[in-house]
């Protein structure tokens, strides 16, 4: 006799509903679309390399961007984001696979970064960002901004776009965390959620996290890039271990539904 299977009927995979595929902020896993290391291949680098399938093209929009293999914080290299010729809001880039629509209500799509400050900090409110952009669009990037200093804080923001600095960005909403006034290597994320209205935007940093809704008008039709950027700092930042997923978050009804299958499971082998 073949076990029910109780499942949402857009999640592919039943790996995709199990308690066990449950991040700490109640996310599901997804398809992974990224794995950026800058360590697999004959000749890492931060272009797209033959010899990686998972890695991505990063570009300098704004100062400079290159690969760095001797900074000992991270395990192996590193991109490098450098305020080369440029004193503030330095910028790098990297194209998706694929574009990514956000279509149906609890659709997401998440970048996950490993960051350092390379050079010293300037204690200022301002900080470094990260998040998803339509290229096609000039109204429609989604980011998280983690200020540093010793008084730091989280803010999830919408900029019509996202080379204009931080003078024309929609705080969505923000909260206090632990500063960020050192050299150690820090967690962030960036995760969409598709709502009726729009989409939440949730951003951590190591233990902290904020949440802010943005309305359908500040919701791209779909996501192409990612970008890295820093605020009014003249600082050099260091990221790695770069992954972007997408998917679909369970509905907790069907969590439940899939785990009284697995128990009457259990139930009919412990009977035999």
């Amino acid at each position: 006799m073949e076990l029910p299977i109780f499942f949402k009927p857009r999640v592919v995979t039943i790996a995709a509903v199990t308690a066990a595929s449950l991040s700490i902020s109640g996310l599901a896993s997804g398809a992974v679309l990224v794995n950026d290391t800058f360590d697999v291949g004959a000749s890492p680098s931060i272009g797209d390399d033959a010899d990686d399938p998972q890695d991505v093209a990063w570009t300098a929009v704004r100062g400079g961007a290159s690969l760095d293999t001797a900074d000992t914080a991270f395990t192996g290299n590193a991109l490098q984001l450098e305020a080369t010729g440029i004193t503030t809001f330095n910028q790098v880039k990297a194209a998706l696979p694929a574009p990514v629509s956000l279509t149906h209500i609890d659709d997401f799509i998440r970048i996950t970064a490993q960051v350092r400050a390379y050079t010293a900090l300037e204690d200022n409110g301002s900080g470094f960002r990260l998040g998803f952009v339509d290229s096609g669009s000039t109204t429609s990037s989604l980011f998280g901004k983690i200020a540093v200093g010793a008084s730091s804080n989280l803010e999830a923001a919408f900029a019509p776009n996202p080379q204009t600095g931080g003078s024309n960005n929609v705080n969505l909403n923000s909260t206090a965390s632990d500063g960020f006034d050192d050299q150690d290597v820090h967690t962030v994320s960036v995760t969409l959620v598709r709502t009726a209205s729009g989409a939440d935007v949730t951003v951590t940093f190591d233990g902290d996290s904020v949440t802010g809704s943005a309305s359908a008008s500040q919701l791209a039709g779909s996501y192409d890039e990612i970008w890295l950027a820093t605020g009014s700092v003249t600082t050099d930042f260091r990221y790695d271990n770069i992954v972007v997923e997408t998917g679909v978050i369970p509905e907790p009804a069907s969590l439940a539904l899939f785990g009284l299958g697995g128990l009457w499971m259990l139930g009919r082998w412990g009977r035999r």
